[in-house]
């Protein structure tokens, strides 16, 4: 039964408690979307932790076909800030399988191993527990899709940053520019019409910035670019 089918067993867990499990089939015949193979997730009310489906339906149980071209999104929720970590529980694999666990929140990759565990901590920030913060990737396939997004090349300075941040940028037309800094929630802490450019350079005071992470984005035309920048 199965046992015998590839699959992971995903485990949320702070140090003595066990909050809740995601379960993933291989199976080929099954559907990326919801079907009569997978389970909904009823949620809890104080902490969730799921897989979503390609129609956006939140499971518990999920089978679909997995390969090293897959992308399988993780979604968390949780009402108070804390630590947790993601403890593989069971990792029933095929030998050629290169799948990691991915923090998109902070660009960490975990091996899908037996009893391998990710530690992480949530705040009252929605983008520490959100849908968008796990995912299962190859680091392989992460890379080609970086390579397929924007072609506005932004470089920021200096990392971390205490009194200024200097923004450079490359489009490949001019275009309407503008610099956007943001909170990680997506907040606008300041906006900065550039007009018509192709290349050039920003300075952003952010002397009174509270420490933290923070978002700098770049739109050129209908070319977006957004890096993370932390103030210190």
């Amino acid at each position: 039964e199965m046992d015998d089918t590839h699959h992971l067993e995903l485990r949320l867990e702070t140090d003595s408690i066990f909050w809740d499990r995601i379960l993933l089939f291989s199976i080929d015949s099954a559907k990326t979307g919801f079907d009569k193979n997978d389970a909904e997730k009823f949620l809890n009310n104080e902490v969730n932790f799921y897989s979503i489906s390609r129609d956006k339906k939140l499971l518990s149980t999920d089978a679909r076909p997995i390969s090293n071209e897959s992308v399988i999104t993780l979604g968390l929720q949780t009402k108070e800030p804390g630590t947790f970590r993601i403890r593989v529980m069971k990792a029933y694999l095929a030998s050629s399988n290169k799948l990691m666990l991915h923090d998109r929140l902070l660009n960490t990759w975990m091996h899908l191993e037996n009893d391998s565990s990710y530690s992480f901590s949530t705040t009252n920030d929605t983008t520490s527990k959100s849908n968008d913060r796990f995912e299962i990737i190859s680091q392989k396939k992460f890379a080609e899709t970086l390579i397929n997004t924007p072609a506005i090349r932004i470089k920021i300075t200096p990392v971390p940053a205490r009194n200024y941040i200097m923004v450079r940028y490359h489009s490949p037309e001019t275009a309407n520019t503008t610099v956007r800094l943001l909170t990680l929630s997506g907040s606008t802490v300041k906006n900065i019409p550039l007009g018509m450019q192709k290349e050039g350079q920003v300075s952003i005071p952010v002397g009174e910035l509270i420490r933290g992470i923070y978002l700098i984005e770049l739109t050129a035309g209908n070319q977006i670019n957004t890096q993370k920048i932390i103030k210190d």
